[in-house]
């Protein structure tokens, strides 16, 4: 068995002035499957939107691209008054599953482009070590994909208890991690 990797296109739009705006955000490369959460991961970490509720619909636009026969791509549709914060993105369109440096034109592109919660910390909650060590353990008995074809990366979210939380594969790394904040954020907004 061998892992896929097709080209998933995110378009965003929004309403500028009394204006449709459309733009092409990114084409990048990842293991098809939960491209929703892959989405809005993606964009929560490159800063693009603070907040879910900045976001109407992400919806599939097409069913093929080059004879593909995947759903390959998507639109972002924000809500009125918010414009998509692209100003601090530095990189060309086109990704590749690689590492998620790849297409960064500047050190400046590779800086941290949304707070991260780090509340835990905050109540002094401290993990052993050999618990801490155990998280790559249980989060690989998650990876049906890598168990088929031994070539694929994952990413999980962990509580302070070692319960696993949210556990994705992809072909690209980043794209595993962003699949588990996208649903992490998803898992978030449902609890409010």
């Amino acid at each position: 068995s061998v892992i896929v990797e097709q080209p998933l296109q995110i378009t965003l739009s929004w309403l500028e002035q009394g204006i449709v705006k459309n733009k092409i955000f990114t084409i990048t490369m990842r293991t098809p499957g939960h491209d929703y959460l892959l989405i809005i991961g993606l964009l929560h970490s490159e800063g693009v939107f603070k907040q879910l509720d900045d976001i109407t619909s992400i919806t599939l636009e097409s069913q093929d691209i080059a004879g593909e026969g995947e759903q390959n791509e998507w639109l972002v549709q924000f809500i009125d008054g918010i414009i998509p914060d692209l100003a601090s993105l530095d990189r060309y369109l086109m990704t590749y599953s690689s590492c998620g440096l790849c297409g960064s034109t500047s050190l400046k592109a590779l800086q941290l482009k949304t707070k991260i919660n780090l509340s835990y910390a905050e109540h002094n909650n401290v993990l052993p070590a050999n618990s801490l060590l155990s998280l790559s353990n249980k989060m690989r008995t998650e990876q049906g994909l890598f168990d088929l074809t031994g070539g694929v990366h994952g990413a999980a979210l962990f509580d302070m208890h070692i319960n696993l939380q949210h556990s994705f594969e992809d072909i690209g790394r980043h794209n595993a991690v962003d699949k588990v904040i996208g649903e992490y954020l998803l898992a978030i907004q449902a609890a409010t």
